[in-house]
């Protein structure tokens, strides 16, 4: 039977990022889905900025941008206060895409599935994984086929990334501890008629519920989240545009709710995965990690899992890195979902807790919060780097290492986006094709030296000379998810001996396949 690189399971937004990515750094992918069609309730539409870099590196960002609405200002509305409105522009002068993009994630699907499709993969539709069995070289997995037929996969690898109610996750029994929270929300996708602006995030807080309008293109031109303060029972019948239609008291003005594309109700949940890898099996987005949608971390924080777990998965699998490199994947991103569901749990708790403390943090703090959020550029620049991912770095990783530390950015840190002199564009565009990317920004002191090493890592090290200035001085490695790898002088000797122990070159074709069994 033939070794295949990786079986990914799960089509969602992770899924596809992660086939996608496996494909395009030459791994052999097979990407199966339990569902028939794709989804047509959108239930995470916001793609935060640093998502967004990922896609301009795949050159998909102009289609998402092109189909959805930028948010660059925040509204909010709360009895016995004046409107409060923020202006989202993040104080961030290294990046491209400084507001959170609304988009239905059914676009964001379509978009990554016809990404996937220009890299030769697919979907294979009505296939249900029902048994994995590790062994030391490799998974095999028995999945079902719609003619209920069974089919035995031997990978080397393979990822779950089929959500909350995750069967990979539970063949590992991987414990998936937490927590549902009490509270339901309310989903619609419809037109509105009355005094809202396009382009912003209103949010409107009032005792009776909680309720956020959010701007989208299409399938229709408003999504409304409500809070349900006790979620009805299982039995409860679908919601319907009558229980959307009562939003509208909430909120004090004359709105009026059309054409529903459709509906939805949808629970809470804060749980994470004990472990994000048990031997050769991973675990990716809502199979790993769950959350209240405050925010808007989750969507983002899967695509997160798979930019970071794709490159290396399809370097190990292909004799490229050593296996070590994948410990680097639980390391580096369960600490950024711990942080997350801290920090969107506590801002749920402070919008729907009942208790006498959050109700007058609600009616009196938190006003003064946003106003005060609105007034400082400081802290709306501090706030919205959490947010908008940026601010996520892997400093701690066992794979980053620097001889330059005083020298920004630093080992771990995410490579800015900044402006190139004399109008030659952005930085990031600079960084093309998959791989890592070193960027020479000075010297180096033996040019030839550094031929023999590009010369040694061709394929897998590409040499960028940016613009004098751009970065500083020194040697910036850049890895295929945008992080500095390693931070150096112009002495090449650190640089070499971190590469002799990170990445194999197609020179030690002997080694790798003997370790790969290739």
């Amino acid at each position: 039977m033939e070794t295949l690189d990786v079986l990914v399971v799960g089509a969602g937004p992770t899924g596809l990022v992660m086939a996608s990515e496996l494909l395009l750094h030459g791994a052999a992918v097979r990407l199966i889905e339990a569902r028939r069609d794709r989804l047509d309730q959108s239930r995470a539409p916001g793609i935060q900025p640093r998502s967004l870099e990922l896609f301009d590196r795949r050159g998909l960002a102009r289609e998402l941008i092109s189909r959805g609405e930028s948010v660059r200002r925040f509204v909010r509305y709360a009895p016995g206060h004046k409107p409060v409105e923020i202006t989202l522009d993040m104080g961030a002068r290294d990046t491209r895409f400084p507001a959170m993009l609304m988009v239905s994630q059914t676009e964001t699907e379509d978009i990554l599935e016809r990404h996937l499709a220009s890299l030769g993969g697919k979907i294979e539709r009505e296939v249900t994984l029902t048994g994995l069995r590790q062994e030391t070289d490799g998974v095999d997995a028995t999945v079902r086929h719609a003619d209920g037929n069974e089919e035995l996969i031997r990978v080397r690898y393979l990822v779950g990334a089929d959500g909350i109610r995750s069967t990979v996750r539970h063949l590992l029994e991987v414990p998936f501890a937490g927590e549902s929270y009490p509270q339901s929300f309310l989903l619609a996708d419809l037109a509105i008629d009355g005094p809202l602006e396009p382009g912003a995030f209103h949010m409107f807080v009032d005792p009776r519920g909680i309720a956020g309008f959010l701007p989208l293109q299409r399938p229709a031109p408003w999504r409304i989240i409500a809070l349900e303060r006790e979620a009805p029972p299982e039995e409860a019948p679908a919601p319907t545009l009558d229980d959307i239609r009562q939003v509208a008291a909430w909120t004090g003005l004359p709105l009026r709710f059309d054409d529903p594309v459709w509906i939805s109700r949808f629970r809470v949940h804060l749980r994470m995965a004990a472990q994000f890898r048990r031997g050769r099996v991973f675990l990716a987005g809502d199979a790993a990690h769950v959350h209240s949608p405050a925010g808007g971390q989750g969507l983002n924080t899967g695509i997160g899992d798979a930019w970071n777990l794709g490159w290396k998965l399809a370097l190990v699998a292909q004799g490229q890195a050593p296996d070590e490199l994948l410990d680097s994947y639980e390391a580096e991103r369960m600490p950024v979902a711990r942080f997350v569901l801290r920090f969107t749990d506590r801002m749920f708790s402070v919008m729907v807790s009942s208790g006498p403390l959050p109700t007058l943090l609600r009616r009196a703090v938190t006003p003064s919060a946003t106003s005060l959020l609105g007034r400082s550029r400081t802290l709306r620049h501090r706030v919205f780097r959490n947010t908008s991912q940026l601010g996520i770095e892997y400093r701690r990783s066992p794979i980053v290492a620097g001889t330059a530390r005083r020298l920004r950015p630093r080992a771990g840190e995410r490579l800015p986006d900044v402006k190139l002199p004399e109008g030659k564009g952005w930085l990031h565009e600079l960084l093309d094709g998959p791989g890592h990317h070193l960027l020479v920004c000075q010297g180096p002191s033996d040019p030839e030296r550094l031929t023999q090493l590009a010369r040694r890592y061709q394929g897998l090290v590409t040499v960028v000379r940016p613009p004098e200035g751009t970065l500083g001085s020194g040697l910036v490695l850049v890895r295929p998810d945008g992080y500095v790898a390693f931070r150096g002088t112009d002495d090449l000797a650190a640089l070499e001996g971190y590469l002799a122990r990170r990445l194999r070159p197609a020179g030690d074709a002997d080694m790798n396949s003997a370790t790969h069994g290739r």
